[in-house]
């Protein structure tokens, strides 16, 4: 419970807080003297609300900006859609490979010199075109900033206070009423946008549909479409849909009918082995996957139907572990008993190999933190490895590593993440469930590390680390458990 003086001075502890928007006062009271003696809020009281209800109305409306910053993040991503076929449209008119040329007959030849002819001036013209629009947007942006005072707010007078807030301990406490007898195998979970809808992919092909309601799962659904077990899992928050990657080799594209059941709306055919990754990038455009047949494959939205446009066959073993970056240009994975993990880059819309980073010890997991910086565990290693772009070489390299509990066997699936609303870090290695803290010059505090009585663990956080779902094969139970913050008292 917080205990905070009066804003106005007074003897008395704050019991109350003001929401009216026009209210002049200090909005942090005592009811004693502020509204009893001073009649302070007392012309709209019913704005006023005890403390005790402040942190609930604070992560209201925290919920509410991320979800407003989620829109508009869906807005612009219309943008870069455009700007994305723009740029095509321009590499399609002015570049031409020889391979392509030798392929033309007079007339096509004709009509591309034509273009090309005319680049020189069309160039300046489009570059300066551009530059316009691009300075109106920006100047719309600030001015918007400016006009609703929108700007990086420091609630904190100096990096101490800063450093204790982003400090506080967390763990993940078990929810007693959701721990659910499973015998079958569950190897991948997924959440939706607001955790009221769990995932869940079994080892005999199953997928089980819950919901998540009063922090109560119960079952809604099960479908069965794959015919082998469903080792990755995917939910898509703009088109209400998700993705899932089989044994079987295939990915289904699931979606929601009329009848609120999901279906199998579209399947990808190209692997030849188990899938044993799969990301979708921030667009939901583009699905990237990581299979035992040692390929990893990009798929393109093309007419509401994903299509494979490029295969990444490099790799020499079982795709474990695959990430994106933040800025959705650079592509890392780790494979199975090579010692090597391989960066690509996106360029011109190809992915190429960018860099190849010789590891000590082959690993399960990778996951980006930032555009600069990914975190890698090595298999049973008792650290986990940091690397960040040196700013000189542009490549990535080595920078620190960080004290893991591990145990004698581990086990593949179950993918690191990032959370970067509370800054959290799961990796799984051995039977524990590993828990950090990432700061922001890269410094990680441990925060918890969960046992489980065997090396069969797999599980997912949601979106906002609320929430953290499991199965192993020692309790052969699903469980649930909630982010708890340790309270702090002011």
């Amino acid at each position: 419970m917080l205990k905070l003086q009066c804003a106005s001075g007074h003897e008395y502890l704050v019991d109350m807080f003001c929401t009216n928007p026009f209210c002049k006062e200090k909005r942090l009271y005592c009811y004693e003297q502020c509204q009893k003696l001073q009649y302070r809020h007392s012309g709209h009281s019913q704005n006023t609300e005890k403390i005790q209800e402040l942190c609930n109305y604070l992560k209201g409306i925290s919920q509410q900006c991320y979800e407003l910053v989620n829109d508009l993040e869906f807005q612009f991503l219309k943008v870069e859609q455009v700007f994305k076929q723009f740029k095509n449209d321009i590499l399609s008119k002015y570049s031409i490979s020889q391979g392509v040329l030798k392929q033309l007959n007079s007339n096509q030849i004709n009509e591309a010199l034509c273009n090309f002819v005319r680049f020189n001036e069309e160039k300046q013209k489009l570059s300066t075109y551009f530059k316009e629009i691009s300075n109106q947007f920006i100047l719309s942006l600030e001015n918007c900033s400016e006009e609703y005072e929108i700007s990086q707010q420091d609630y904190f007078k100096n990096s101490e206070d800063i450093f204790n807030l982003n400090s506080k301990h967390f763990s993940y406490v078990l929810i007693q009423e959701n721990r659910i007898n499973q015998s079958t195998r569950c190897c991948s979970f997924t959440f939706n946008n607001d955790s009221s809808i769990i995932i869940v992919g079994l080892e005999n092909g199953d997928i089980q549909i819950y919901e998540l309601t009063n922090e109560l799962m119960k079952q809604k659904q099960i479908c069965k479409i794959h015919t082998d077990a469903v080792y990755c899992l995917q939910f898509m928050k703009k088109s209400n849909q998700f993705v899932s990657g089989s044994g079987d080799t295939s990915i289904i594209i699931w979606s929601l009918n009329d009848q609120l059941q999901w279906f199998n709306s579209y399947k990808l055919i190209g692997h030849t082995g188990i899938m044993m990754c799969l990301i979708i990038d921030s667009s939901e455009n583009v699905i990237f996957s990581g299979n035992s047949d040692s390929m990893i494959k990009i798929w393109d939205k093309q007419n509401n139907k994903y299509l494979c446009k490029q295969t990444l066959n490099e790799n020499k073993g079982d795709i474990l572990s695959i990430s994106l970056n933040p800025e959705q240009n650079i592509l890392i994975s780790c494979v199975e008993e090579q010692n090597y993990l391989i960066v690509y880059q996106n360029k011109h819309n190809l992915w190429n190999i960018y860099q190849k980073i010789e590891i000590q010890l082959w690993g399960y997991r990778l996951c980006f933190i930032d555009n600069k910086s990914f975190t890698f565990q090595s298999n049973l290693s008792k650290f986990m490895e940091i690397y960040e772009i040196n700013q000189e070489t542009k490549l990535f390299t080595q920078i620190n590593q960080v004290p893991v509990k591990t145990s004698t066997q581990c086990d593949a699936l179950f993918p690191q993440q990032y959370i970067q609303q509370k800054s959290i870090l799961i990796n799984k290695n051995g039977q524990f469930i590993n828990l950090f803290r990432i700061m922001p010059n890269l410094s990680i505090q441990s925060q918890e590390s969960i046992k489980f009585g065997s090396e069969y663990i797999y599980g997912a956080l949601d979106r906002n680390a609320e929430y953290l779902i499991t199965w192993d094969d020692y309790s052969q139970q699903i469980q649930l458990r909630k982010y708890k913050e340790e309270q702090i008292i002011i």
